[in-house]
């Protein structure tokens, strides 16, 4: 009865996986894609709103456009929603929304708003997803309320800021990777380098400079320059002098913290 059940649950995936992949034609390639790894108990990634609807507790992830208050009223449906990623030109005044109803699935915890998704402010009902995870912004946004530096759960931020850091993002001391790129800031604000349990910190690509203080980040176990100036500026000195500046300064204070540049590790 037991394998029964099982061969049924299988076959319902597989259906699932297909049609959430319409490009696909091969049923044994798709069950081997790597986006399907990190998801369990059948649940699937779907990019079709309306066809997700029909199946919403076997979708943990969903990738959608958001046209109207409907669209968001609309995710209250998926129980195990894990992960959201947000499409849509002008979204601002469904953020409210959009957060108020996400903050009533019990499991989701990353949230991804696309570089399509025109943002100016993060809203004050940031706060009603006290169980966020994950939270990446692509596009630059140029306030954000008060509400934002109480997430205690927030793990993994990535965001492009316009203006001045706020001294409260020290608080964020749950964050353990971090990518921040503020409008016109070619050093690491100080701000940045309070964050305790810190462990990756990618750097964007107006960063030239490294504060002293990036020594106090002692959980640091990656920092990526791939993007940013310093890399070049490092290549620059290690021509000249034969050996690099920062990274040896940051190499001997913080020994465990691997450094990244294009695809190589100090």
């Amino acid at each position: 009865m037991n394998c029964v059940k099982i061969i049924k649950i299988n076959i319902l995936f597989l259906i699932l996986l297909y049609a959430c992949n319409p490009h696909s034609d091969n049923l044994e390639e798709i069950a081997k894609t790597k986006q399907l790894e990190e998801y369990k108990d059948y649940c699937i990634t779907c990019n079709d709103l309306e066809f997700a609807l029909k199946h919403p507790d076997f979708v943990n992830s969903l990738f959608i456009h958001i046209y109207s208050k409907n669209t968001i009223d609309s995710l209250s449906e998926f129980k195990n929603l894990k992960y959201l990623k947000v499409f849509g030109e002008n979204i601002d005044q469904y953020l409210p929304f959009l957060f108020i109803t996400l903050s009533k699935l019990n499991h989701f915890t990353v949230l991804k708003l696309g570089d399509e998704c025109q943002i100016s402010r993060i809203p004050e009902e940031i706060i009603y997803l006290n169980n966020l995870e994950s939270l990446t912004i692509e596009n630059t946004v140029k306030h954000i309320d008060n509400n934002f530096y109480k997430l205690r759960k927030l793990r993994k931020l990535h965001i492009k800021i316009e203006g001045t850091i706020s001294s409260r993002f020290e608080e964020l001391q749950s964050l353990e990777e971090l990518y921040l790129d503020v409008f016109g800031k070619n050093t690491l604000d100080e701000h940045i380098t309070k964050l305790q349990n810190l462990k990756t910190l990618i750097l964007p690509y107006e960063i030239e400079y490294l504060p002293p203080e990036i020594v106090n980040l002692k959980k640091l176990k990656l920092l990526d320059i791939t993007m940013s100036k310093l890399a070049e500026n490092e290549f620059k000195y290690y021509r000249k002098y034969h050996e690099f500046n920062v990274l040896k300064i940051v190499k001997e204070e913080l020994p465990e913290c691997k450094i990244e540049m294009n695809g190589n590790y100090w």
